[in-house]
């Protein structure tokens, strides 16, 4: 796993390859602690160290429950970049065409995925 300043893009890919690595090698039906594991295997030092900071709720025997499921959702939220609507706002608006785009609004509405930038687009 490559940490940078693109860790959401990183993580989005690293995790796709690993959940494609895991359905080929027939290591998706292993044991949860097999699959924590593998992941962690196969984890950059800086991943691991992240992983180390993460806690898991207990189970009814006080142990936690550490599952692929829950430590991949820990990750998506620890790699995605909480949104700023105000900067989201000011870059859609610094958007111009480019010299070589016939039609810019195609651009545009791709960009304005984000449903907060629904009211720009008038839709």
């Amino acid at each position: 796993m490559c940490w940078s300043v693109y860790v959401a893009e990183y993580w989005n890919r690293f995790n796709l390859r690993f959940n494609l690595y895991m359905e080929a090698s027939e290591k998706a039906e292993k044991a949860e602690k097999t699959k924590v594991s593998i992941l962690r295997h196969v984890m950059r030092e800086e991943a691991l160290d992240v992983y180390n900071t993460f806690t898991f709720e207990p189970d009814n025997q006080g142990n936690p429950v550490v599952t692929l499921e829950i430590v991949q959702e820990k990750f998506q939220r620890y790699c995605t970049p909480k949104k700023t609507l105000t900067l989201e706002r000011y870059n859609f608006n610094q958007k111009r065409q480019q010299p070589d785009e016939p039609v810019v609004t195609r651009r545009l509405r791709t960009q304005a995925k984000c449903e907060n930038m629904a009211p720009l687009m008038g839709t």
